[in-house]
């Protein structure tokens, strides 16, 4: 297996179709691993940071995983270091962050993966977040690192609620006062003047982000806060991502 480092975005480019078709043959398949989610943060929030994405290819010249991966400047305690993170992490934006592995050359590739990190000598400390806790990835570092002493793991809780098949025995789920109140804020949309309306063309995608990012800024202002969309790299981001998740057909707006 050939591991080769990516660091130039033409490079990342091209490597779309491959990228994609790895993620579908991986246990790693989330919309945040996807080749337009990543390229489209990069895009947004690469400036003076460096690519740093490992591709691993077989005999055959097929792509068998993935590690998504950047490395950028930081100051602590004075020193100036280099910090190798995943694409996607740092702007909270992402989860379920990891490598893409063929699910038929896992663990081996990651282990592999690793041991080639380990001697990129471009960095001096890694922080990879947002790894699911089920991936074997969380106990393949833990144990390549861990010897060393410098390696810490911090789980953070992730809330998540099974929903059941209908609306309405979502509602049943909740609480007396709450399920009334939706219902009663249901019934106030539908006496509103207008329509429900969705977008269909690229044409229409920057007045359709415009109208909602001042909703939302507008929104937050009630409260004295700026909300998500305050800093332009974040509009930025959802720009790019809405217009290549429009072409792949994954657009609901």
């Amino acid at each position: 297996m050939r591991i080769d480092c990516i660091t130039s975005e033409a490079e990342l480019r091209r490597l779309k179709p491959e990228w994609n078709a790895l993620l579908q043959r991986s246990p790693a398949d989330t919309i945040f691993l996807s080749w337009e989610w990543l390229w489209s943060w990069w895009q947004s929030y690469g400036g003076a940071r460096q690519l740093c994405v490992l591709v691993a290819r077989d005999e055959q010249a097929v792509c068998q995983g993935i590690a998504p991966l950047y490395i950028e400047n930081y100051r602590t305690a004075g020193r100036s270091l280099r910090r190798l993170r995943f694409l996607g992490d740092g702007s909270y934006d992402s989860d379920y962050l990891d490598f893409i592995v063929d699910r038929n050359q896992d663990p081996g590739l990651k282990a592999g993966f690793l041991d080639h990190i380990a001697h990129l000598g471009s960095w001096d400390t890694a922080q990879l977040n947002e790894i699911p806790a089920e991936s074997q990835s969380v106990g393949m570092i833990t144990d390549f690192w861990g010897s060393s002493g410098y390696c810490e793991r911090q789980e953070v809780l992730c809330p998540a609620i099974a929903l059941p098949e209908s609306w309405e025995d979502y509602l049943r789920m909740l609480r007396p006062r709450f399920r009334t109140a939706v219902r009663s804020a249901l019934r106030n949309v539908e006496q509103l003047p207008g329509e429900v309306e969705e977008l269909h063309s690229e044409t229409q995608l920057p007045v359709w982000l415009g109208e909602l990012f001042a909703l939302h800024g507008d929104r937050w202002q009630t409260r004295n806060q700026s909300g998500v969309f305050a800093t332009a790299a974040k509009r930025e981001f959802y720009r790019i991502l809405s217009n290549e998740l429009l072409q792949r057909g994954w657009l609901h707006f």
